[in-house]
């Protein structure tokens, strides 16, 4: 089967934040490049997504298809992998009503911040905490707090962002934690 050719890597065909995803910030055979990136389908060798694009619609991502959202995305995994599923559909009907250029607009702000996060916050043990936190947030709740913690001492920061991010997840109830299976 012919290599799919994507233009954003950070947004997969089936709609989880690649950018957002704790592989795709690894080293090593673990690293993802991103949906259909270099080295891609070293690391998802069969990918039923991708096998259903090639032989259905060949559109960039899943929502261009004329059978989205079909049984795919009305049975979503009610359990998580290494990045969750929580918001892949609503995050697709986003990208899809709104237009996919402001969606990676926005998937870059959160990219940004999450970088700053793991580069700035990072006790070397928040990696997949962080990820999640700004996966699922409201954008204009993270601005928020990542304008905070440039302000702050770097000592500070790890402890006060995850508080800060904590805080953000209760008022929005939000469980920052991924869903394993049992």
């Amino acid at each position: 089967m012919k290599q799919l050719e994507r233009e954003y890597l950070q947004f997969s065909l089936c709609g989880l934040n690649c950018s957002l995803c704790p592989r795709h910030y690894g080293t090593g055979s673990s690293a993802c490049p991103g949906c259909c990136g270099p080295g891609f389908s070293d690391t998802h060798p069969s990918c039923g997504i991708i096998s259903c694009n090639a032989k259905r619609s060949q559109a960039e991502f899943c929502f261009q298809c004329p059978d989205f959202p079909c049984s795919r995305y009305k049975d979503m995994p009610k359990h998580d992998s290494f990045i969750t599923y929580a918001n892949v559909l609503s995050d697709m009907q986003k990208a899809k009503h709104e237009g996919i250029e402001k969606y990676i607009r926005e998937l870059e702000h959160k990219t940004g911040i999450l970088r700053f996060l793991l580069e700035q916050c990072n006790d070397g043990r928040k990696k997949s905490f962080y990820c999640l936190s700004v996966n699922l947030l409201p954008l204009d709740e993270l601005t928020q707090i990542h304008e905070y913690l440039k302000r702050i001492e770097p000592e500070q920061r790890v402890g006060t962002a995850v508080r800060l991010l904590r805080e953000a997840a209760e008022r929005n109830t939000i469980e920052l934690t991924l869903r394993k299976k049992p």
